[in-house]
């Protein structure tokens, strides 16, 4: 049966790694219509623009001139411009959907969803893990109670592949880019913030302990309840994708395991057990989910549901990256 809603126009601010992954999708979308693609870098934009039908602009202002219909933007650009980003869509009247994290500080966070509620309009912050399948049927098995009383959580991160130096620069510390996902899940599935985090790491790669950029860390979570969470970050697996979470309770245990490149399992007297490597890369392991997200978004934008990430799990999932980062410094626990 055909929708009674109307597609809806969105642009896709930024041609980057992730404008590429939501173009994709916008443009696959039953919901929506990829209207456009804004980027300073007018070749970038244009680019994705041909590679999507849609056409490119070097700014949002002379992309609304030319498309009066959109109603939305997802933004896509570097971490330091999404304040000013959802300023100027927000100021235009249009919905956001945005990557994770809203903003660096948490009272630009803060600002960020005042300014939603001022004008009525939905700030969608992407954290694909709380709308991945896996993630979904993990939660649910907890609260239907099936392995009893989480007692620990354990989450390991492994990247590949290793992200440029400049992306890296720009917004890529290790705790407000990986650890935030993991940490925003775990408070989801136990519904309290940290009381403390501890969290310790190093730097081997060559070109960034030049720039003092860590890239493998430990983190440990302590919660009111009792329970203890470690998340394990690398930015270097040398043979995939590695995204794993390990839930134990009094009952039972739950885990997700990574996903791979085949499903084939050889098993042989000479050779053992053996299966593919996992996946290349987020796109891959998470390619459900960005197009989960982006109907989700639509379905907002129709007024059938409200976003799930509140500006306090926005905040929540960021005072924790800047506890990890403190914690590194003064190498002892930070209250939160």
């Amino acid at each position: 049966m055909p929708s009674s809603h109307p597609r809806h126009q969105i642009l896709v601010i930024g041609a980057g790694r992730m404008g590429t992954i939501r173009a994709a999708a916008f443009y696959g979308s039953r919901t929506s219509t990829l209207a456009g693609i804004v980027d300073a870098d007018e070749a970038k934009a244009a680019e994705l623009g041909r590679q999507y039908h849609a056409p490119a602009f070097s700014n949002l202002s002379t992309a609304l001139r030319a498309l009066p219909d959109v109603r939305a933007v997802w933004i896509c650009t570097p971490t330091p411009l999404h304040t000013e980003s959802i300023k100027e869509s927000m100021e235009a009247g249009l919905a956001v959907g945005i990557e994770k994290p809203v903003a660096i500080q948490t009272d630009d966070i803060r600002l960020c969803y005042q300014w939603a509620a001022e004008k009525n309009v939905p700030l969608y912050c992407s954290f694909q893990r709380r709308i991945d399948p896996s993630y979904v049927q993990l939660l649910q098995t907890v609260k239907e109670g099936k392995i009893g009383d989480i007692r620990s959580v354990r989450a390991v991160f492994r990247d590949h592949p290793v992200p440029s130096l400049e992306f890296l620069r720009l917004g890529g510390d290790i705790f407000h880019d990986l650890v935030v996902h993991d940490a925003d899940f775990i408070m989801h599935l136990l519904q309290e913030t940290p009381s403390s985090v501890y969290a310790t790491g190093s730097a081997f790669h060559p070109s960034l302990r030049a720039h003092r950029i860590i890239d493998t860390a430990h983190c440990l979570l302590h919660f009111p309840s009792g329970v203890l969470a470690s998340i394990e970050l690398s930015r270097s697996s040398p043979y995939g994708y590695d995204q794993r979470i390990e839930v134990c309770g009094t009952e039972g245990m739950l885990y997700i395991k990574n996903e791979l490149n085949t499903h084939v399992v050889s098993v042989t007297a000479a050779g053992g057990i053996a299966h593919a490597n996992p996946v290349h890369s987020f796109p891959e392991r998470f390619a459900r989910a960005y197009v989960m997200e982006v109907e989700d978004f639509g379905k907002i934008l129709n007024g059938k549901s409200a976003p799930t990430i509140t500006c306090e799990d926005s905040i929540n999932s960021t005072r924790v990256a800047q506890a990890c980062g403190r914690s590194v410094i003064d190498g002892r626990p930070v209250p939160l």
